[in-house]
């Protein structure tokens, strides 16, 4: 998650996993690169590889995703974009209904780990309420530097973190 532009008129926020892109193409490779050359081979459990790498290379496809922010100035507007392999969604609220950002953080595990992500705030209109930018939490830096770049940006003093 990074922020890719950054003006007094504009914010533009970037999200595309590009670790879980790379894992996707090696593990579909892997599987189907095996399971072709044991159905060559006449071996017929290369068809249970070859159809678990596209099988589950495609679930991971599915939900490699990606997502981008707008804030404008100009238009009054902010937008959220997700694509994916498969469809387009785009959602846009006026720039006013955005209150600020929280930087979410979920605790888990024996040794306490955390990870965050970066959530949208919209305190008016019909869709009032919390809006996370990613579904997924990360341990990286990312979720809280867009956090504070997007408070920074609407002229808010801190990143509330829940």
């Amino acid at each position: 998650m990074k922020v890719t532009r950054n003006t007094p008129e504009q914010l533009i926020i970037d999200h595309f996993s590009i670790v879980l892109a790379i894992m996707m193409v090696v593990f579909f490779a892997m599987f189907v690169g095996v399971g072709a050359v044991m159905v060559q081979d006449g071996v017929f459990w290369g068809v249970l590889f070859l159809g678990t790498g596209i099988l589950f290379g495609g679930i991971m496809l599915y939900h490699t995703e990606r997502v981008q922010v707008i804030l404008d100035r100009s238009s009054g507007l902010l937008t959220i974009r997700r694509r994916n392999i498969l469809r387009y969604r785009q959602v846009t609220h006026d720039l006013d209904a955005l209150g600020h950002a929280i930087l979410e953080t979920s605790t888990s595990g024996e040794y306490k780990s955390q990870t965050h992500r970066a959530t949208l705030v919209l305190t008016s209109g019909m869709s009032a309420g919390e809006h996370p930018i990613t579904e997924v939490y990360t341990s990286a830096s990312g979720p809280k530097i867009v956090a504070d770049a997007i408070n920074d940006w609407l002229g808010n003093e801190i990143t509330a973190v829940r």
